[in-house]
């Protein structure tokens, strides 16, 4: 794509998302304040509205906030491995050094990202998410793999910088950003930039410059081999000029490093519509009903004053220590408000309750008391699965998936993963994500097959042809599939080829020894006939008469 077609696109993409752009206004306002505004570009501090009075009820703030949390704890807890690699083909995943490899793999990539700011930034496009319904995130090597590896990073871009372009499945097809920066920002970054930018640095100027930042997909691009140079990976990265459409640097990703979940969306529009757009009228009644109610209370802590006509000779001073000069007293009464405050309260707390269920506050939220039971808990992420199911759906398709996919691949080129199997396909694996509730049913399957060896056990002594019950089990697998549900590594347990063959091993041995217990019995047997022999004086006979 050449720099005049990301121009016309990311154009046609401002101009498209206005309308879009006036509900977030309403939304950041309201919902998710500090954002930044989407129709004001703030040149530095003093222009940030750090005064945020126009929120006079914050449940829509705190209720997002809360929503972002637990999906943050439930999907993606920083505290647990929350996701776990497995081999689709049967034969993979019998195979051990396979099934080590792949294990090590996954643990190596979750302590990068949590060597990186990913909790941090997957928590902002959570919020975002739940506030917007959209989320823009990016993922990035420190390094590019000319050098040593350093990491990943990643950045929830804002929206008012960020657009996209959606696959048929809904995942980032082409990323666009645009980038508000000063000159001396733009000499930094690049090595050569137009006339008009170098004069402006040499001036100290402080007048900012827009420039496109574009991801997109490229063709004809034969992506067999391991490491590729940037011009020949199947997705490009240009930096446009707004105005002149410069082309101030040009590379490539193997993947696309954007991510654009949504909460929801409809086939109207590629940008998603989450709780605060279904709660955004209740949230905005009940910002003016507080209002109204603080104005009103005010008439009531500062009352305005009834004064006969002719009983003040000054102007009334009601200022500390201020003198009034009256003809009567008396004549001087208080405004009193007949304001229905219980009818008020009972409102608005009935608007707060309302805007909290549409963020599942009421279903999430876990007791403050620490006598919560460990079912409890359980419940309540079954609960969760159960109500954000199309949800987390997406946000696997859109999101997890392709991020852990890149992550993989990332460090498989990087060579941290070391050298893969033989025999193995790289592409022959799914992803599966493991919450509190997955852990907790492990525990419990655990849990019964211990239960179910131990009856066992007590059936097998009563006697007779009971011992036959423990031919029931498989006790290899039964052994095994209580490793996986304890979650033991797979190197902790040997290959299912050694054991077999230190299985036959020990049947031949047992065979052996009876072999030579028969052995030295018949030869006892046979010397103790000899022996009986002799004493007898010869060889019996077949009258009974003994032989000369």
């Amino acid at each position: 794509m050449d720099e005049k077609e990301i121009r016309r696109k990311f154009m046609a993409l401002e101009s498209q998302r206005k309308v879009v752009e006036q509900v977030w206004q309403v939304l950041e306002r309201f919902v998710l304040p500090y954002n930044g505004r989407f129709f004001q570009h703030a040149a530095g501090e003093s222009s940030i509205e750090w005064r945020r009075r126009e929120v006079f009820d914050a449940t829509a703030v705190q209720a997002c906030i809360q929503l972002a949390a637990s999906i943050h704890g439930s999907l993606t807890n920083p505290a647990i491995q929350w996701f776990e690699m497995a081999w689709r083909d049967l034969e993979d995943t019998d195979n051990h050094e396979a099934q080590v490899w792949l294990e090590a793999a996954a643990a190596r990539m979750f302590l990068e990202l949590q060597d990186s700011n990913f909790n941090l930034e997957a928590n902002n496009a959570y919020k975002s998410m739940t506030g917007f319904g959209t989320a823009l995130l990016t993922q990035e090597p420190v390094n590019d793999l000319t050098e040593p590896w350093g990491g990943l990073v990643f950045s929830n871009v804002p929206l008012k910088e960020a657009f996209f372009t959606p696959t048929s499945r809904g995942a980032c097809h082409e990323f666009f950003r645009r980038l508000e920066w000063k000159a001396s920002q733009i000499v930094d970054k690049f090595e050569v930039v137009p006339e008009k930018i170098q004069k402006a640095y040499e001036a100290a100027s402080d007048e900012f410059f827009t420039i496109i930042f574009c991801v997109y997909p490229r063709t004809d691009i034969d992506a067999t081999e391991r490491l590729l140079t940037p011009t020949n990976r199947p997705f490009g990265w240009k930096y446009v000029g707004y105005e002149d459409g410069h082309l101030y640097e040009e590379g490539g990703y193997y993947e696309m490093p954007a991510y654009a979940p949504r909460w929801a969306a409809t086939s109207e529009s590629q940008w998603g519509n989450g709780p605060a757009h279904y709660a955004l009228a209740d949230i905005l009644t009940l910002n003016q009903l507080v209002e109204l109610d603080l104005k009103a209370r005010e008439k009531v802590v500062d009352p305005a004053l009834l004064v006969q006509e002719r009983a003040l000779i000054s102007t009334l001073n009601l200022a500390p220590g201020a003198q009034n000069v009256v003809r009567d007293v008396s004549q001087i009464k208080p405004f009193e408000s007949a304001a229905r405050f219980d009818v008020v309260e009972s409102t608005i707390v009935r608007l707060q309750l309302a805007v909290q269920k549409y963020f599942y506050i009421d279903q999430l939220e876990l007791k403050e008391s620490p006598a919560m039971t460990a079912t409890e808990v359980q419940v309540r992420y079954e609960l969760m699965q159960r109500l954000l199911a199309s949800t987390m759906a997406r946000l696997k398709e859109e999101f997890l998936d392709p991020l852990l996919q890149r992550t993989f691949n990332l460090l498989y080129r990087a060579g941290e993963l070391g050298e893969l199997p033989a025999g193995v396909d790289l592409s022959e694996f799914d992803i599966t994500y493991v919450g509190p509730l997955s852990r907790a049913m492990r525990f419990d399957e655990s849990a019964s097959i211990e239960r179910w060896v131990t009856q066992l056990q007590l059936i097998s002594q009563a006697g007779g042809e009971a011992e036959q019950v423990l031919l029931v089990p498989d006790w290899d697998a039964l052994a095994r599939r209580a490793a996986t549900q304890l979650n033991l590594p797979t190197i902790l347990t040997r290959p299912k080829e050694d054991v077999e063959a230190d299985v036959q091993q020990m049947k031949d041995a047992k065979a052996r020894q009876a072999s030579a217990d028969a052995a030295g019995a018949e030869a006892t047997a046979a010397k103790d006939l000899g022996q009986a022999q002799q004493l007898r004086g010869g060889e019996p006979s077949l009258t009974g008469v003994p032989t000369v």
